[in-house]
């Protein structure tokens, strides 16, 4: 799919909304903020008030659901398969695929588990590069950033 450009089109558009998207709201905001200042008036305090409360609720947001990030050194284990695991069955209960920057998102019922981390070699095949040590997972989300080496 790569090579044949299938995603690539998708993902620039993607991109290019989402810095549009950026820029109106930046633009909006900014306006806002001076109309409040050289117009007080209540409608202008309200609009304010509003693009404020999608700024917080925005930044919250990211904070609270960015992705576990598994990195080689200082280097993104691209394209890796992350699997977990219940350490006295020695049973995978989940596998996902990093992304290129190696970001991967893991959702499990909260309990003890352990993680394996396999390399993508040249030749399409992987190899085990590391094991965690068995942690409690609380919440259910794994959000860590783990750097292999």
């Amino acid at each position: 799919k790569n090579k044949q450009h299938f995603l690539q089109l998708y993902s620039r558009r993607e991109l290019w909304q989402a810095r549009l998207f950026s820029l109106f709201f930046n633009l909006g905001l900014l306006t806002a903020m001076l109309s409040g200042i050289f117009n007080p008036t209540w409608w202008n305090a309200l609009v304010l008030l509003i693009y404020l409360i999608i700024f917080t609720f925005k930044w919250w947001w990211r904070a609270k659901h960015r992705p576990a990030v598994a990195k080689i050194g200082d280097e993104p284990l691209s394209f890796g398969v992350v699997r977990a695991y219940v350490p006295n069955l020695n049973q995978e209960v989940r596998r996902v695929v990093a992304d290129m920057f190696g970001r991967f998102y893991l959702l499990l019922r909260p309990g003890t588990y352990y993680l394996t981390f396999e390399e993508k070699l040249p030749n399409g095949s992987y190899r085990l590069i590391h094991q965690t040590e068995p942690f409690n997972l609380k919440t259910g989300l794994f959000d860590k950033e783990i750097i292999i080496g």
